[in-house]
Protein backbone atom coordinates (compact mmCIF):
# COMPACT_ATOMS: atom_id res chain seq x y z
CA UNK A 1 0.00 0.00 0.00
CA UNK A 2 1.18 3.45 -1.14
CA UNK A 3 0.69 5.91 1.46
CA UNK A 4 0.79 9.67 0.14
CA UNK A 5 0.51 11.51 3.20
CA UNK A 6 0.19 10.77 6.92
CA UNK A 7 -0.68 13.63 9.39
CA UNK A 8 -1.20 12.08 12.87
CA UNK A 9 -2.18 15.30 14.16
CA UNK A 10 -5.20 15.70 11.33
CA UNK A 11 -6.00 11.92 11.95
CA UNK A 12 -5.69 11.67 8.59
CA UNK A 13 -4.47 9.09 5.81
CA UNK A 14 -4.51 9.69 1.62
CA UNK A 15 -3.09 6.35 0.29
CA UNK A 16 -3.28 4.62 -2.88
CA UNK A 17 -4.07 0.59 -3.13
CA UNK A 18 -1.24 -1.26 -4.67
CA UNK A 19 -2.40 -4.62 -4.50
CA UNK A 20 -5.01 -7.17 -3.52
CA UNK A 21 -2.95 -7.92 -0.28
CA UNK A 22 -3.79 -3.89 0.40
CA UNK A 23 -7.64 -4.81 0.74
CA UNK A 24 -7.66 -7.34 3.71
CA UNK A 25 -5.35 -4.69 5.94
CA UNK A 26 -7.70 -1.76 4.67
CA UNK A 27 -10.63 -4.07 5.70
CA UNK A 28 -9.18 -3.84 9.71
CA UNK A 29 -8.02 -0.15 8.87
CA UNK A 30 -11.31 1.10 8.22
CA UNK A 31 -13.97 1.36 10.75
CA UNK A 32 -18.15 2.09 11.03
CA UNK A 33 -18.26 5.93 11.65
CA UNK A 34 -14.87 6.42 10.08
CA UNK A 35 -14.63 9.15 6.58
CA UNK A 36 -13.48 8.48 2.70
CA UNK A 37 -12.95 10.14 0.28
CA UNK A 38 -12.62 9.41 -2.98
CA UNK A 39 -13.84 9.25 -6.50
CA UNK A 40 -16.82 7.12 -7.39
CA UNK A 41 -19.91 6.92 -9.41
CA UNK A 42 -23.48 7.15 -8.85
CA UNK A 43 -26.36 6.68 -11.42
CA UNK A 44 -28.69 10.03 -12.58
CA UNK A 45 -31.80 9.76 -14.03
CA UNK A 46 -32.87 12.46 -15.68
CA UNK A 47 -36.59 14.13 -15.55
CA UNK A 48 -36.39 15.36 -18.77
CA UNK A 49 -36.36 11.95 -20.57
CA UNK A 50 -39.65 10.51 -21.73
CA UNK A 51 -38.57 7.05 -21.56
CA UNK A 52 -37.70 5.81 -18.19
CA UNK A 53 -34.45 3.80 -17.98
CA UNK A 54 -31.71 2.70 -15.23
CA UNK A 55 -30.03 6.44 -15.45
CA UNK A 56 -26.43 7.59 -16.77
CA UNK A 57 -23.33 7.16 -14.15
CA UNK A 58 -21.60 10.28 -13.29
CA UNK A 59 -18.27 10.55 -11.97
CA UNK A 60 -18.67 12.27 -8.27
CA UNK A 61 -15.80 13.12 -5.74
CA UNK A 62 -17.75 11.87 -2.71
CA UNK A 63 -17.27 12.07 1.13
CA UNK A 64 -18.71 9.07 2.94
CA UNK A 65 -19.01 8.24 6.65
CA UNK A 66 -18.35 4.63 6.89
CA UNK A 67 -21.40 1.92 8.25
CA UNK A 68 -20.28 -1.62 6.46
CA UNK A 69 -17.19 -3.15 4.53
CA UNK A 70 -16.92 -6.47 2.30
CA UNK A 71 -14.44 -7.81 -0.06
CA UNK A 72 -16.36 -8.23 -3.43
CA UNK A 73 -16.62 -11.72 -4.56
CA UNK A 74 -14.31 -11.28 -7.18
CA UNK A 75 -11.78 -10.09 -4.23
CA UNK A 76 -10.39 -7.29 -6.35
CA UNK A 77 -11.97 -5.07 -4.57
CA UNK A 78 -13.34 -3.91 -1.13
CA UNK A 79 -16.62 -2.26 -1.26
CA UNK A 80 -16.87 0.30 1.42
CA UNK A 81 -20.78 1.61 1.89
CA UNK A 82 -22.72 4.29 4.14
CA UNK A 83 -23.77 7.71 3.92
CA UNK A 84 -22.85 10.47 1.79
CA UNK A 85 -21.79 14.08 3.95
CA UNK A 86 -21.08 16.37 0.39
CA UNK A 87 -20.03 15.48 -2.67
CA UNK A 88 -19.04 17.28 -5.76
CA UNK A 89 -20.69 18.31 -8.05
CA UNK A 90 -23.12 18.31 -5.12
CA UNK A 91 -26.52 17.75 -7.95
CA UNK A 92 -25.44 13.74 -8.05
CA UNK A 93 -24.05 13.72 -4.57
CA UNK A 94 -27.53 14.02 -2.37
CA UNK A 95 -26.43 14.79 1.16
CA UNK A 96 -27.45 11.75 3.53
CA UNK A 97 -27.93 9.37 0.42
CA UNK A 98 -26.79 6.17 0.87
CA UNK A 99 -23.63 4.79 -1.23
CA UNK A 100 -20.91 2.23 -1.73
CA UNK A 101 -17.52 3.11 -2.94
CA UNK A 102 -15.16 0.39 -4.77
CA UNK A 103 -11.66 0.36 -3.50
CA UNK A 104 -9.58 -1.18 -5.82
CA UNK A 105 -5.93 -1.40 -7.78
CA UNK A 106 -4.97 2.11 -8.31
CA UNK A 107 -7.35 3.69 -6.37
CA UNK A 108 -6.45 6.63 -4.73
CA UNK A 109 -8.43 7.45 -1.70
CA UNK A 110 -8.39 9.52 2.11
CA UNK A 111 -9.63 7.88 5.13
CA UNK A 112 -10.30 10.34 8.39
CA UNK A 113 -10.80 8.45 11.67
CA UNK A 114 -11.48 10.13 15.01
CA UNK A 115 -7.65 8.52 16.31
CA UNK A 116 -5.19 6.99 14.22
CA UNK A 117 -4.28 4.22 17.32
CA UNK A 118 -0.94 2.24 17.74
CA UNK A 119 -3.17 -0.89 16.52
CA UNK A 120 -3.85 1.18 13.15
CA UNK A 121 -0.50 2.35 12.90
CA UNK A 122 0.91 -1.52 12.99
CA UNK A 123 -1.67 -2.25 10.29
CA UNK A 124 -0.64 0.65 7.95
CA UNK A 125 3.57 -0.14 8.76
CA UNK A 126 2.87 -3.89 7.70
CA UNK A 127 1.13 -2.84 4.77
CA UNK A 128 3.69 -0.78 3.56
CA UNK A 129 6.64 -3.23 4.17
CA UNK A 130 4.63 -6.08 2.11
CA UNK A 131 4.22 -3.59 -0.61
CA UNK A 132 7.80 -4.03 -1.27
CA UNK A 133 7.87 -8.09 -1.06
CA UNK A 134 7.31 -10.54 -3.19
CA UNK A 135 4.13 -12.06 -2.89
CA UNK A 136 3.65 -15.48 -4.04
CA UNK A 137 3.98 -18.50 -6.50
CA UNK A 138 1.65 -19.79 -8.02
CA UNK A 139 2.02 -23.13 -9.90
CA UNK A 140 -0.87 -24.78 -11.76
CA UNK A 141 -0.89 -28.48 -12.97
CA UNK A 142 -2.12 -31.20 -14.16
CA UNK A 143 -0.75 -34.94 -15.44
CA UNK A 144 1.04 -33.34 -18.27
CA UNK A 145 2.74 -30.32 -17.36
CA UNK A 146 3.11 -27.37 -14.71
CA UNK A 147 3.01 -23.81 -15.16
CA UNK A 148 4.88 -21.39 -12.77
CA UNK A 149 3.88 -17.50 -12.38
CA UNK A 150 5.34 -16.05 -9.93
CA UNK A 151 2.83 -12.48 -8.77
CA UNK A 152 4.52 -9.41 -7.60
CA UNK A 153 2.78 -5.98 -6.82
CA UNK A 154 2.81 -4.72 -10.42
CA UNK A 155 0.99 -7.87 -11.53
CA UNK A 156 1.85 -11.65 -12.74
CA UNK A 157 5.48 -12.83 -14.52
CA UNK A 158 5.21 -16.29 -15.91
CA UNK A 159 8.26 -18.09 -15.32
CA UNK A 160 8.57 -21.47 -16.73
CA UNK A 161 6.53 -24.93 -17.67
CA UNK A 162 7.68 -28.90 -16.88
CA UNK A 163 6.36 -31.02 -19.33
CA UNK A 164 5.49 -34.56 -18.39
CA UNK A 165 6.09 -37.06 -21.00
CA UNK A 166 4.54 -39.78 -19.40
CA UNK A 167 2.39 -42.19 -21.23
CA UNK A 168 -0.12 -44.34 -19.72
CA UNK A 169 0.53 -46.84 -22.08
CA UNK A 170 2.69 -48.62 -19.92
CA UNK A 171 1.80 -48.31 -16.38
CA UNK A 172 5.23 -49.39 -14.68
CA UNK A 173 7.10 -46.63 -17.12
CA UNK A 174 4.07 -43.73 -16.55
CA UNK A 175 4.59 -43.86 -12.45
CA UNK A 176 7.97 -44.22 -13.04
CA UNK A 177 7.97 -41.13 -14.99
CA UNK A 178 5.59 -39.71 -12.91
CA UNK A 179 7.70 -39.78 -9.78
CA UNK A 180 10.70 -38.37 -12.02
CA UNK A 181 8.14 -35.59 -12.79
CA UNK A 182 6.83 -34.43 -9.61
CA UNK A 183 10.50 -34.29 -8.23
CA UNK A 184 11.53 -32.03 -11.05
CA UNK A 185 8.61 -30.04 -9.82
CA UNK A 186 9.28 -30.29 -6.20
CA UNK A 187 13.41 -29.31 -7.10
CA UNK A 188 11.68 -25.92 -9.27
CA UNK A 189 9.77 -24.89 -6.17
CA UNK A 190 12.17 -25.32 -3.47
CA UNK A 191 14.83 -23.06 -6.27
CA UNK A 192 11.88 -19.99 -5.86
CA UNK A 193 12.70 -19.83 -2.44
CA UNK A 194 9.11 -17.82 -2.13
CA UNK A 195 7.32 -17.90 1.34
CA UNK A 196 3.69 -18.26 -0.06
CA UNK A 197 3.03 -20.67 -2.33
CA UNK A 198 -0.32 -21.72 -4.08
CA UNK A 199 -0.13 -24.98 -6.28
CA UNK A 200 -3.77 -25.34 -8.25
CA UNK A 201 -5.34 -28.44 -10.74
CA UNK A 202 -8.13 -28.93 -12.60
CA UNK A 203 -8.57 -32.87 -11.13
CA UNK A 204 -6.22 -35.16 -8.78
CA UNK A 205 -3.10 -34.02 -9.99
CA UNK A 206 -2.44 -31.77 -7.00
CA UNK A 207 -3.61 -34.42 -4.45
CA UNK A 208 -0.95 -36.76 -5.67
CA UNK A 209 1.60 -34.40 -5.74
CA UNK A 210 0.77 -32.79 -2.22
CA UNK A 211 1.71 -36.64 -0.77
CA UNK A 212 4.87 -37.03 -2.67
CA UNK A 213 6.09 -33.64 -1.36
CA UNK A 214 4.88 -34.41 2.04
CA UNK A 215 7.25 -37.31 2.20
CA UNK A 216 10.36 -35.53 0.47
CA UNK A 217 10.16 -32.71 1.74
CA UNK A 218 7.66 -32.32 4.82
CA UNK A 219 8.31 -28.82 6.10
CA UNK A 220 8.20 -27.29 2.59
CA UNK A 221 4.87 -28.95 1.92
CA UNK A 222 3.52 -27.73 5.48
CA UNK A 223 3.17 -23.98 3.55
CA UNK A 224 1.78 -24.64 0.39
CA UNK A 225 -1.77 -24.29 -0.45
CA UNK A 226 -3.86 -26.28 -2.61
CA UNK A 227 -6.85 -24.69 -5.10
CA UNK A 228 -8.81 -26.04 -7.79
CA UNK A 229 -8.91 -24.40 -11.30
CA UNK A 230 -10.38 -25.34 -14.85
CA UNK A 231 -7.04 -25.78 -16.48
CA UNK A 232 -2.98 -25.93 -16.10
CA UNK A 233 -3.21 -22.88 -18.68
CA UNK A 234 -2.00 -18.99 -17.85
CA UNK A 235 -5.83 -18.74 -17.88
CA UNK A 236 -5.90 -20.91 -14.83
CA UNK A 237 -3.64 -18.01 -12.55
CA UNK A 238 -6.50 -15.49 -13.41
CA UNK A 239 -9.44 -17.31 -12.45
CA UNK A 240 -7.13 -18.23 -9.08
CA UNK A 241 -6.51 -14.04 -8.87
CA UNK A 242 -10.06 -13.53 -9.40
CA UNK A 243 -11.31 -16.04 -6.75
CA UNK A 244 -9.07 -14.51 -4.09
CA UNK A 245 -6.12 -16.47 -4.61
CA UNK A 246 -3.81 -13.95 -2.83
CA UNK A 247 -5.64 -12.90 -0.23
CA UNK A 248 -6.41 -16.89 1.02
CA UNK A 249 -2.21 -16.88 0.73
CA UNK A 250 -1.57 -14.02 2.95
CA UNK A 251 -3.86 -14.90 5.61
CA UNK A 252 -2.72 -18.52 5.38
CA UNK A 253 1.09 -17.19 6.05
CA UNK A 254 0.15 -14.74 8.75
CA UNK A 255 -1.90 -17.80 10.48
CA UNK A 256 1.11 -19.65 10.06
CA UNK A 257 3.23 -16.70 11.92
CA UNK A 258 0.81 -16.63 14.34
CA UNK A 259 0.47 -20.29 15.02
CA UNK A 260 4.66 -20.63 15.71
CA UNK A 261 4.97 -17.61 18.08
CA UNK A 262 1.91 -19.18 20.40
CA UNK A 263 3.59 -22.62 19.89
CA UNK A 264 7.00 -21.03 21.54
CA UNK A 265 4.58 -19.36 24.45
CA UNK A 266 3.07 -22.68 25.12
CA UNK A 267 6.42 -24.19 25.53
CA UNK A 268 7.60 -21.38 27.80
CA UNK A 269 4.54 -22.05 30.28
CA UNK A 270 5.36 -26.13 29.65
CA UNK A 271 8.78 -25.53 30.88
CA UNK A 272 7.94 -22.89 33.83
CA UNK A 273 11.20 -20.87 32.29
CA UNK A 274 9.67 -17.63 33.92
CA UNK A 275 10.15 -16.26 30.27
CA UNK A 276 6.70 -14.96 29.91
CA UNK A 277 3.56 -13.60 30.97
CA UNK A 278 -0.08 -13.13 30.29
CA UNK A 279 -3.24 -10.41 31.27
CA UNK A 280 -3.07 -7.11 31.10
CA UNK A 281 -1.11 -6.04 34.37
CA UNK A 282 1.13 -8.12 33.82
CA UNK A 283 2.14 -7.58 30.26
CA UNK A 284 2.10 -3.88 31.35
CA UNK A 285 4.22 -4.03 33.71
CA UNK A 286 6.60 -6.46 32.09
CA UNK A 287 6.64 -3.64 28.75
CA UNK A 288 7.39 -0.60 31.49
CA UNK A 289 10.43 -2.67 32.83
CA UNK A 290 11.51 -2.57 29.13
CA UNK A 291 11.55 -6.75 29.99
CA UNK A 292 9.82 -8.16 27.03
CA UNK A 293 10.38 -9.67 23.65
CA UNK A 294 7.31 -10.02 22.12
CA UNK A 295 4.18 -8.69 23.02
CA UNK A 296 0.66 -10.25 21.82
CA UNK A 297 -2.28 -9.08 21.53
CA UNK A 298 -5.53 -10.07 20.00
CA UNK A 299 -7.12 -7.65 17.36
CA UNK A 300 -10.72 -8.18 18.48
CA UNK A 301 -9.89 -6.87 22.40
CA UNK A 302 -7.94 -3.79 20.50
CA UNK A 303 -11.07 -2.97 19.08
CA UNK A 304 -13.17 -3.22 21.66
CA UNK A 305 -11.07 -1.62 24.44
CA UNK A 306 -9.09 1.20 22.55
CA UNK A 307 -6.83 2.27 26.02
CA UNK A 308 -5.38 -1.00 25.15
CA UNK A 309 -3.36 0.53 22.41
CA UNK A 310 -1.32 1.95 25.02
CA UNK A 311 0.29 -1.58 25.27
CA UNK A 312 1.14 -1.05 21.44
CA UNK A 313 2.33 2.32 22.43
CA UNK A 314 4.72 1.00 25.48
CA UNK A 315 5.81 -1.39 22.66
CA UNK A 316 6.58 0.62 19.90
CA UNK A 317 8.38 3.16 21.99
CA UNK A 318 10.54 0.07 23.28
CA UNK A 319 11.29 -1.62 20.06
CA UNK A 320 9.60 -4.67 20.93
CA UNK A 321 8.42 -7.30 18.38
CA UNK A 322 4.64 -7.53 18.18
CA UNK A 323 2.21 -9.74 17.31
CA UNK A 324 -1.72 -9.15 16.60
CA UNK A 325 -3.85 -12.48 16.54
CA UNK A 326 -6.60 -12.14 13.76
CA UNK A 327 -9.53 -13.71 16.07
CA UNK A 328 -11.31 -14.71 13.13
CA UNK A 329 -8.42 -17.80 12.33
CA UNK A 330 -7.56 -20.75 13.76
CA UNK A 331 -4.53 -19.35 15.87
CA UNK A 332 -6.27 -16.19 17.31
CA UNK A 333 -9.28 -18.70 18.43
CA UNK A 334 -6.91 -20.83 20.55
CA UNK A 335 -5.05 -17.59 21.46
CA UNK A 336 -8.09 -15.91 22.81
CA UNK A 337 -7.41 -18.18 26.20
CA UNK A 338 -4.72 -15.47 26.86
CA UNK A 339 -5.53 -12.49 25.02
CA UNK A 340 -2.80 -10.65 26.09
CA UNK A 341 0.51 -12.30 26.65
CA UNK A 342 4.09 -11.65 25.94
CA UNK A 343 7.79 -13.57 25.88
CA UNK A 344 10.49 -11.90 28.21
CA UNK A 345 14.08 -11.48 27.45
CA UNK A 346 14.53 -12.11 31.27
CA UNK A 347 12.94 -13.49 34.34
CA UNK A 348 11.02 -10.46 36.18
CA UNK A 349 9.69 -10.24 39.62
Amino acid sequence: MRVIRFDRDLNELKSQVESLEDLWALQKLIEPKDVVLATSFRRFKSEDKLRPDSGEKKMVHLELEVESMEIAESANKLRVSGKILSGNPPEFAQKGAFHTIDLEMQTTFTLRKSEFTAYHRKLIEEAKKKARQVKALIVVMDEKKALFAMLRNNGVKFSFELENNASKRDVKQFEAQKKEFFSELLTAIEAEKSERILVASPGFAKDEFKKYAADKNPKLEKTFVYDHVSSAEKTAVFELLKRGALETLVKEQKVQAEFEILEKLKASLGKGDGLNCYGVDEVRKALEMRAVDTLMIEDDLLRKDKSLNSLLTLAENSGVNMVIFNSEDDAGREFSAFKVAALLRYKIE
